[in-house]
């Protein structure tokens, strides 16, 4: 089954919450989970990477200033698709005036996903992960690296965006490991 890469499950956050700012006409962050101070302490970004940074910085993944704009093209225009479906349909598209963005784009996030599991359940086996309640599992992955921003208000819960794309980090990850693994 198709499913998001990890750079793009991210962006459908993103892409989630400027659309719920639109539709309920109520301020919320349009940069989410970029702004959040968790997840800027896990990855070490004071803001979205497709953001230029001043002349005087390196980039960290050492972008020039034109593929920091060619990203943040792919990011808007991604962010501007209604579903989810016909955002990995477009996140999966070859050839098109946004191409060489997505490719910029592609993050290696597999191994911060790898080492918070790790980290809460000192196994580097997941299927041991598996057998525990995967639920109370993705929301220990999400607090440790979305924090109190990933939550719904007044709840130990994640929201539905980032409770879905732990879920495809997780089948991803999940899909990468078995792969390897003889039948």
């Amino acid at each position: 089954m198709p499913t998001f890469s990890y750079g793009s499950s991210l962006l459908n956050i993103t892409a989630e919450f400027r659309q719920r700012t639109v539709s309920v006409n109520t301020p919320v962050d349009p940069n989410a989970p970029w702004s959040w101070p968790t997840w800027q302490k896990r990855t070490g970004f004071a803001e979205p990477p497709w953001e230029a940074v001043p002349p005087t910085q390196k980039h960290p993944f050492g972008w020039t200033e034109r593929e920091c704009s060619l990203v943040k093209c792919y990011v808007d225009s991604f962010c501007k698709i209604r579903t989810r479906s016909e955002r990995l349909e477009f996140s999966r598209a070859k050839g098109d005036n946004t191409a060489e963005g997505r490719e910029n784009l592609q993050p290696s996030d597999q191994p911060l996903l790898q080492r918070e599991m790790e980290t809460h359940h000192g196994s580097r086996n997941l299927p041991e992960i598996f057998e525990e309640d995967l639920g109370e599992v993705k929301d220990l992955i999400a607090d440790s690296i979305f924090g109190e921003s990933g939550k719904k208000p007044g709840s130990s819960k994640s929201t539905p965006e980032v409770r879905k794309a732990i879920d495809y980090w997780v089948s991803n990850l999940w899909h990468a490991m078995t792969s390897k693994i003889p039948s």
